[in-house]
C-alpha cells in the first residue's frame, strides 16, 4: 500500500469490515529477480522499458487523448499526435525517444514516441508526450490512442537547430523501424 502501509495481514483483518476477498498471489520471479511494482516503476522511470516489459509480461501501455499541438512536426515531415494521459497518476516513462506500437480503435500502427520538454523549440518546462505514427495521415484529434512501449531508443536532447533535430528524427525512425521489425 501507500508508503508501505498495510499489507496482507491488514487486508485479511479488514476483509469482512469492507466486504472484499483476499487472495494471496505468490511472488513472481523473472530470471531470479522477484518482480515488484517498485522495480517496474523504477525501470520505467529510468527508460528501461525492456526490463519493465519483461517484468510485466507484456509491453507497458499508456492511454492518452490527442490534443491540438503547435503543428511544427508536420512542417518538418514528422507530424505528431500530442497526447494527454487519461490517468493523471499513470507513470509516464523517462524522457526520450521510444519505439512504440499504437492502437487506434482496432487498428495497429508502428511509430516513435517523444517524451520531454521540447527544449530545442523553447517551449518551456512542461513535459510533452507526442507520437509520430508511421505511414499515417488521418486526423486523430480528441481520440484516445493506446501506446505500447517496446524499446528506448535514446535520451532527450537539445539540438542547435530545427534542421539538426529533423536529421536526428530520420535516424530515430530508422532505429524504431528496426526495433519494431519483428512486431
Amino acid at each position: 500500500g501507500k508508503n508501505r502501509q498495510g499489507g496482507l495481514e491488514y487486508l485479511k483483518e479488514n476483509k469482512e469490515k469492507y466486504n472484499f476477498e483476499v487472495v494471496e498471489i505468490p511472488a513472481h520471479e523473472v530470471e531470479a529477480v522477484t518482480v515488484s511494482s517498485t522495480k517496474i516503476r523504477q525501470a520505467l522511470s529510468e527508460g528501461n522499458v525492456g526490463v519493465a516489459n519483461q517484468y510485466l509480461g507484456n509491453p507497458y501501455t499508456l492511454w492518452g487523448r490527442v490534443m491540438v499541438g503547435r503543428q511544427l512536426g508536420r512542417k518538418i515531415g514528422f507530424p505528431t499526435a500530442n497526447l494527454v494521459p487519461l490517468d493523471e497518476y499513470k507513470l509516464v516513462p523517462a524522457d526520450g525517444i521510444y519505439a512504440v506500437t499504437v492502437r487506434r480503435r482496432s487498428a495497429w500502427h508502428k511509430g516513435m514516441l517523444y517524451i520531454g520538454k521540447r527544449e530545442t523549440l523553447g517551449y518551456g518546462l512542461e513535459r510533452s508526450v507526442e507520437v509520430n505514427i508511421f505511414d499515417f495521415s488521418e486526423s486523430v484529434y480528441d481520440e484516445v490512442l493506446a501506446l505500447y512501449f517496446h524499446k528506448f531508443l535514446r535520451a532527450d536532447r537539445k539540438f542547435n537547430s530545427i534542421d539538426e533535430m529533423r536529421i536526428q528524427l530520420i535516424t530515430d525512425k530508422v532505429s524504431a523501424l528496426e526495433a519494431l521489425k519483428a512486431i
